[in-house]
Parts: structure tokens; C-alpha cells; sequence
């Protein structure tokens, strides 16, 4: 396993990503004692992967080890790969799902000064928890006009900027001038990590009775965005970071009052 992930670091593949795989692996390989990974059939992985019942899972968990035997079968580790004919399941596409105006204005009003930078990050430039996580007070240009937040490594490992809306101005204004914005709090080194940005958030936000996730400020972001910008998606794609506009429409929730006035100027015939 060590082998492998050491391949997947020199292919310049994401932190988190790596993480991921080796979170795959022991899975697998809790889930197979006392056998090894090693000797797994495609028999076993399929009963492995039909305790799975969301396809998004079974798709995931899928391509993590479809990339651990076919790397294993290249250098020799095993004669043969079991996951050749497993099928990956095909993802539906879901409705975007953005947290209502009314619950992000009172999450923003009754949030902490730990949390409410990480809401406003996320629902005003669109962050990802990965991206608020380690960012730094180098990375926000004040200089520029307008002030811009530089993404060093967002998904994918792509550098972006988002411009810096006012109210995030002055969100960030009071954090440190220099160094992680986002530390632990008990004196340990570095900057906190993303799934701790999420489940805090996440915690906060059920606590006050609002049914939604910090993820789901990003999709506030890009709704927004598409419903401010008169409909470019083009530009929201930039705003968001896609490479593709496939992946924006899926954050991007169409107003259906405003569907249901283009739908009533169709002419009558």
C-alpha cells in the first residue's frame, strides 16, 4: 500500500486524494481479514462493493481500486486484475441543492468568530472546505483592484482567484496579517484541516435547526452568481473554478419563478 501511494505522490496527485486511497485500502482490507487485498477475486469485490447502496459510493470506491490493482498488476504484485470487469455504476445527476437565503442569514448572524469567516468564504466566493482550510494571509491581494483571493491548490491541484466581495473584506480584515488564517486552537502547528472546517460548520448549522451543510453554501454561491450575472454561466464557471460548465450547472439551482415566466411567454398557437 505504501508503494502504491508513494506512485500516486510522485504522479502529483492531491493530498486529500492519497488520503482517500489509503482510507480505501483499509477498508478493503478490514473488510477481507484475515485474507489479503492481494489475493482478493472479483468475486470478492463485488459482494465488498454491494454493501454500498448510494451509487456515488459504489463509483468512488470503485475507481480507488480499480487504481490500486491495475498499479499492482503493472509492478508485478499480482498476476491478474480483479477489477476488470467491474462495473462502475452511472452517477445521476442531483438537483443543486443551495441553503435557503433566510437559514444562511441566520447562520451568519449567530455564528462564532471561529465559524463565521468559513461561512462567508464558502457562500460569498464559493470555497470548498479543502480551500479555507490553508489559506493564507498571503494569499489575499488586497493591493489588487479588486482585492482578490488567490486559491493556491483547489481541486484538482489548479491555482484560482475569486474576487473578494465587501462583505468578506471585512470578515478577513480582523484575521492575521501574515501566516494560516485558520489554526488550531490548542497551540499545535499548521493550519486546521478541512474536514474540521466542515464538521464544525456542519454542527453548527444542525444545531440551530438548519438541514443543511457547509458544502451546500457553494451552491448559494453559484446560484447567486448565475441569478446576479443575468444568467452567464460562462462567468460562473470562472467564479467557481470548474473546468467545465457540465460541472457548474449542477451547483447552479434555476430560479423556477423565473422559469415559470419564460414558460408563460411562450407564445399560444
Amino acid at each position: 500500500m505504501e508503494r502504491f501511494l508513494a506512485d500516486a505522490g510522485r504522479r502529483n496527485l492531491r493530498p486529500g486524494t492519497i488520503k482517500q486511497k489509503r482510507y480505501a485500502l483499509r477498508r478493503l482490507g478490514r473488510w477481507l481479514h484475515p485474507d489479503c487485498p492481494l489475493a482478493a477475486t472479483h468475486d470478492d469485490l463485488e459482494r465488498y462493493l454491494d454493501r454500498l447502496d448510494k451509487p456515488e459510493s459504489r463509483a468512488t470506491e470503485t475507481s480507488h481500486l480499480r487504481s490500486f490493482y491495475r498499479w499492482a498488476l503493472v509492478e508485478g504484485v499480482v498476476d491478474h486484475d480483479p477489477t476488470a470487469r467491474l462495473i462502475r455504476p452511472r452517477v445521476p445527476r442531483r438537483l443543486p441543492r443551495p441553503m435557503p437565503d433566510n437559514d444562511l442569514a441566520v447562520a451568519l448572524e449567530l455564528a462564532p468568530d471561529r465559524i463565521r469567516p468559513w461561512l462567508m468564504l464558502a457562500a460569498y466566493a464559493g470555497l470548498r472546505a479543502c480551500e479555507v482550510a490553508p489559506l493564507r494571509a498571503e494569499d489575499l491581494m488586497w493591493g489588487n483592484d479588486p482585492p482578490l483571493i488567490v486559491i493556491d491548490q483547489g481541486k484538482g491541484g489548479h491555482m484560482g482567484a475569486v474576487p473578494m466581495a465587501d462583505v468578506v473584506a471585512a470578515e478577513l480584515q480582523v484575521l492575521p496579517s501574515r501566516g494560516w488564517l485558520f489554526t488550531y486552537r490548542n497551540g499545535q502547528s499548521g493550519h486546521i484541516p478541512p474536514h474540521l472546517v466542515s464538521s464544525y460548520s456542519n454542527k453548527y448549522l444542525h444545531d440551530l435547526g438548519i438541514a443543511h451543510t457547509f458544502h451546500t453554501l457553494r451552491h448559494w454561491f453559484g446560484t447567486q452568481t448565475l441569478r446576479a450575472n443575468g444568467g452567464n454561466l460562462r462567468q460562473s464557471q470562472e467564479l467557481m473554478r470548474h473546468q467545465s460548465p457540465v460541472s457548474t450547472a449542477i451547483y447552479t439551482w434555476v430560479d423556477p419563478k423565473a422559469a415559470a415566466r419564460t414558460v408563460g411567454e411562450l407564445p399560444v398557437l
